[in-house]
């Protein structure tokens, strides 16, 4: 990013430059909220919407980039396939975050996994993975009282 900003500043690279830092605003909001403690977690329902923003994210820099094989820009093609690799690389990681962590096919498939998957991180101990773990079960917990 910070190439893009200081060596082809405006222009193409400018939506991209204001995207990042807007999603990366939002990220580290939720991180803040999350690190508050237990009071602030039932808050934190809108984690899944994080993680679509962020998605949303790659592929709108990937349609900003392909745009440039259309029309002339100043940008080299080495950054833009360099941004894409990343764009893509960072689309199938979060997709399959994405799929893994909030796509079910039954309520007891939700159950047998939220049990193994709370049993594998309360093993770990650093304060992340004691956060995500909370959230977790209160999601869990908030999926059982609506079904």
């Amino acid at each position: 990013m910070w190439y893009g900003v200081r060596h082809h500043s405006g222009g193409h690279t400018t939506l991209l430059i204001f995207l990042n830092a807007f999603v990366h605003t939002v990220m580290y909001l939720y991180y803040l909220l999350a690190a508050m403690g237990p009071r602030v977690r039932p808050f934190l329902w809108w984690k899944k919407y994080l993680t679509t923003l962020q998605i949303v994210q790659f592929l709108t820099v990937m349609a900003q980039n392909a745009m440039v094989f259309f029309v002339e820009c100043a940008v080299p093609p080495v950054l833009l396939i360099w941004v894409n690799s990343m764009a893509v690389l960072f689309l199938i990681l979060f997709t399959d975050f994405y799929i893994k962590a909030y796509r079910r096919t039954s309520k007891n498939e939700m159950v047998m996994s939220s049990r193994e998957t709370s049993s594998k991180l309360s093993v770990q101990t650093d304060a992340t993975t004691t956060i995500m773990t909370d959230v977790y079960r209160a999601e869990l917990v908030r999926a059982r009282t609506r079904i």
